[in-house]
């Protein structure tokens, strides 16, 4: 028998896992917290979370470091010496499973978030995009996109450290925040992603002159998920 080993060298070189569980346990946990059967039994356990923790995850898809690294959080007890919430927090930006947000402590996973089904929404949150410019429709030989890239590419563009730069920007009540509809902020105007699972539509609110850019940027972002996903980029 065969035994199988997981190590990201370049992102935690002293620490090899002889299996995934560990990693998908603690992914699992934190995605929970968005539940509300899972809140109202963490409730029930007398186990009591961060004000806001629920609604800022499940409206936002954000939270703050210490859900994982306060000794009072029941999240925390869930790590190792040799695994600790810092380095799972390390690991999962590296795989574009979680962004860092400039505000210290926050971070963003965008998998939590709810799904828009509604072509009317997508009409309302692309309709002040639509008087700049026609959106740009990307598609993968005709097939799905592979399962992940979508929030894999915002938190590449997150991440990005060079113009055109990408910032989350703060859900509003009239657009709220979708898993397969988000708005960023750039250097060059606002951008909107959309994941129509045949096809990706790419929005924006600068002129032509700019577009080339964003697309260009995009073009990148795909590329280097992929090539971490390993998946064939033909």
């Amino acid at each position: 028998m065969t035994l199988q080993s997981f190590y990201f060298p370049q992102i935690l070189p002293n620490v090899v896992f002889l299996h995934l569980q560990p990693l998908f346990d603690r992914l699992s946990d934190l995605i929970s917290i968005s539940f509300d059967d899972v809140v109202n039994h963490l409730d029930d356990e007398g186990i009591s979370l961060p004000p806001g923790t629920y609604e800022q995850l499940k409206e936002e898809g954000t939270f703050k470091a210490d859900l994982l690294t306060s000794p009072n959080s029941h999240l925390s007890q869930g790590f190792y010496p040799e695994f600790s919430p810092q380095d799972f927090l390390k690991l999962m930006t590296s795989l574009f499973v979680i962004a860092s947000l400039p505000e210290k402590g926050q971070y963003f996973l965008p998998t939590v978030l709810p799904t828009s089904t509604s072509f009317t929404q997508y009409k309302s949150i692309s309709a002040p995009f639509k008087q700049y410019t026609d959106p740009l429709i990307l598609s993968w030989d005709m097939k799905p996109f592979p399962q992940g890239v979508f929030p894999a590419l915002v938190i590449n563009l997150l991440h990005r450290k060079h113009s055109p730069k990408f910032q989350l920007r703060r859900p509003l009540r009239s657009t709220p925040r979708y898993r397969n509809a988000i708005t960023l902020c750039t250097d060059y105007g606002d951008f909107l992603l959309v994941d129509g699972i045949y096809w990706m539509a790419i929005c924006n609110t600068d002129p032509l002159k700019r577009c080339c850019a964003l697309s260009e940027a995009v073009q990148i972002g795909i590329l280097e998920v992929v090539n971490n996903f390993r998946y064939m980029a033909n």
